[in-house]
């Protein structure tokens, strides 16, 4: 076992080693001209390794790890999973390199890879184009993936087909993932069969289960997909899988999906249909031992899967376990704490803003994706109503009248979903406007309630959502602010940048002074928004920008330039023909600035 320790650890090394040698060299090959020895160590150290080899180095690449002899490299800190980020960022989903490898060959390769406009197949087309024999690429095509299982698992053993289906769920997690995407590879039947047949079984689900906790409520947003004469097998796949996994790794799933409020409920349910009894009761007891919110967790659990009369039942086999705890597998306290939890529970304790929440953002989603036969009854009959009442007093301009207008909104935002909260707005807007001045409140709400499911609104909706904030900008502008420097979730920065894209220019020195000495990302989104703006007073410190040191932000800064009036275009043309400057970013004011005359 030691030995088999110290063997994956030397593997774990090489593989970080040769991440960084190939990072440092796509970093560089702008900088360092061709056969530098600064290069030339590096790329040594990468042919060295693969020349040893007697077979080619085939190496996979997920979103965040990269697959070398079947195991997977990555993890925090890691540099393999920063080079597998890049490579998935240009959509790669393999490279192979032959024991022929020479140092030009891996130039050629860098040159390519930093070259953040070619992607996917035009990627490999170019490098192709290099006549490169010991170099190879794949490119990733999402819409395929189960196409190419078909045909690759059919041949291979069970362990290799699973390592292919494992790929492609992590490949799924991806920014260039999607729910339709995940919907095909749960379509495919041939992607259930890498992970439900063969004597590999066992091991091959519980893999998938651990993919699956990293998905989350994706995995619902897939099934809504799956085609009509498709979901019910692939719901009773899923019920499958549930009734095989270990009780302890099935409630690391249940514990997921139950406190992900921006989930359907479907694949948990699926994955429950089929489990029942004893198993029923050891995935109770290590719901309670994964500790944190164990209360809260048992409720969620509870209220989904337990009638009452399973609830008498579960109470009973708890008493029981407890007598013999150590048959049970489970400590003699886990047992009396569920024993008592279920004979005191009470529904009505746990109905709190959590539980609620999670059946409005349920009722949004139908509402989103257009199924209107789906009637949840909440908000849909008198509510509306007895707001327009609201809105006739307020109204009539009587102080009585715009104090029981400003309780209401309180009451209605706290009860309302992000779609919701914004159909509300848009009516006291209609009605009486002056209810929302100075309201940074209400904003926050409906920011804190709205943006998280954000991704998933149609165009109208979050064309709706930009131009209500645009008819409030001195309202919202603080909030947006603090979203961009705040905010950790992507999809979400990304959508205030296009939010603060239709303000108004008179905020650009706001916006400049916010974004001096800020953190760099927060800078990068700066100069998109001032660029759109248009305001030429931001021209200077765009400019300066150009010497920042993070690439990212000097590229933002030329792209912003065109924007910002003759000078900034001057600026722009100056900048590409500056020698000292780095060669790809010369390369990119040259792009931007030939299509000004187009």
């Amino acid at each position: 076992m030691t030995g088999e320790i110290e063997i994956s650890e030397t593997l774990r090394g090489r593989v970080e080693s040769f991440a960084k040698d190939m990072l440092l060299l796509v970093k560089t090959v702008s900088i360092y001209p061709t056969g530098h020895p600064q290069m030339a160590n590096m790329a040594d150290q990468v042919v060295d390794w693969v020349s040893e080899e007697e077979e080619p180095l085939s190496i996979g690449i997920t979103s965040n790890e990269l697959i070398i002899y079947g195991e997977f490299f990555g993890g925090k800190d890691s540099r393999a999973e920063v080079l597998a980020r890049l490579l998935h960022a240009r959509q790669l989903s393999r490279l192979t390199l032959s024991p022929q490898l020479k140092e030009s060959h891996l130039y050629s390769f860098a040159n390519v890879i930093a070259d953040r406009e070619l992607v996917g197949n035009a990627l490999v087309e170019s490098f192709e184009a290099e006549d490169i024999s010991t170099i190879t690429l794949e490119p990733l095509d999402l819409g395929e993936l189960h196409q190419h299982l078909s045909t690759d698992g059919v041949s291979s053993e069970e362990d290799d087909a699973f390592r292919r289906s494992q790929q492609i769920w992590l490949w799924l997690q991806g920014e260039s993932g999607s729910p339709k995407d995940m919907a095909r590879v749960l379509s495919s039947e041939e992607f259930w069969n890498a992970v439900l047949v063969g004597d590999n079984k066992e091991e091959q689900v519980r893999n998938l289960a651990q993919v699956m906790e990293r998905m989350g409520s994706m995995i619902d947003r897939a099934i809504r997909l799956v085609p009509d004469e498709r979901r019910t097998e692939v719901l009773e796949h899923l019920a499958r899988v549930g009734e095989s996994l270990e009780a302890s790794d099935l409630a690391r799933l249940v514990d997921v999906f139950v406190s992900d409020a921006s989930g359907t409920g479907e694949t948990i349910s699926a994955l429950m249909e089929k489990v029942e009894g004893e198993k029923v009761a050891d995935l109770m007891a290590h719901l309670v031992s994964l500790g944190g919110d164990k209360t809260g967790r048992m409720a969620a659990f509870t209220k989904a899967f337990l009638p009452p009369d399973a609830m008498i039942s579960m109470a009973s086999m708890a008493s029981h376990n407890k007598l013999d705890a150590a048959a049970s597998g489970h400590p003699r306290e886990v047992w009396e704490w569920i024993e008592s939890f279920l004979f005191n529970y009470d529904e009505n304790l746990y109905m709190g803003e959590g539980y609620k929440s999670t059946l409005d953002r349920m009722a949004s989603r139908m509402r989103i994706e257009g199924e209107k036969s789906v009637s949840f009854g909440m908000y849909e009959d008198l509510e509306p109503h007895i707001d327009n009442v609201y809105f006739t007093l307020a109204q009539i301009e009587t102080e009585n009248g715009q104090s029981l207008l400003g309780d209401r909104i309180v009451a209605r935002l706290e009860e309302l979903d992000g779609v919701g909260v914004l159909g509300f707005l848009e009516s006291i807007e209609a009605s009486c406007p002056e209810a929302l001045e100075n309201r940074d409140d209400v904003f926050k709400v409906l920011f804190d309630k709205a943006l998280p499911d954000v991704s998933d609104y149609s165009a109208q909706v979050r064309g709706r959502l930009v131009r209500f904030a645009a008819h409030h900008q001195n309202e919202v502008i603080e909030a947006a602010f603090k979203l961009l420097l705040t905010e950790e979730r992507m999809k979400i920065r990304r959508f205030v940048v296009e939010m603060l894209c239709h303000f108004s220019p008179r905020y650009a020195p706001v916006l400049v002074q916010r974004a001096r000495g800020s953190i760099w990302y927060f800078l990068r989104n700066a100069l998109i928004i001032l660029g759109r703006m248009g305001d030429e007073r931001a021209l200077p410190f765009i400019i300066s920008q150009l010497d920042h040191e993070k690439p990212q932000v000097r590229k933002e800064a030329l792209r912003a330039l065109p924007f910002m009036g003759e000078r900034g275009k001057k600026a722009l043309f100056n900048f590409a023909g500056d020698i000292t400057r780095v060669v790809e970013e010369r390369q990119l004011a040259k792009r931007v600035y030939d299509r000004l005359k187009i």
